[in-house]
């Protein structure tokens, strides 16, 4: 059985306020979340800089959303070890 609830408390604490997930997707130890972000590479720079995850990537590129007025992101990871 999978514990998410750490990795979930620990994404929120990193996700600033300015940043807000639209989804979130587990896949064994593969984690993907699509949101929106004042400065989405900020947000991808705050992730990489925690050291809970590795192979930190943004499988397409970020796109500024006109309605949300935020840039629009998808970034994957594998989950490391939570501290």
């Amino acid at each position: 059985r999978f514990y998410y609830q750490d990795w979930l408390n620990l994404l929120a604490d990193l996700t600033p306020d300015s940043s807000y997930l639209v989804t979130l997707e587990i896949k064994t130890d593969r984690l993907t979340v699509n949101g929106f972000s004042e400065n989405a590479a900020d947000y991808q720079g705050v992730l990489a800089a925690s050291g809970h995850f590795s192979n930190l990537a943004a499988p397409s590129a970020f796109r500024f959303d006109n309605r949300a007025e935020r840039e629009r992101f998808t970034l994957a990871m594998t989950l490391g070890r939570a501290q």
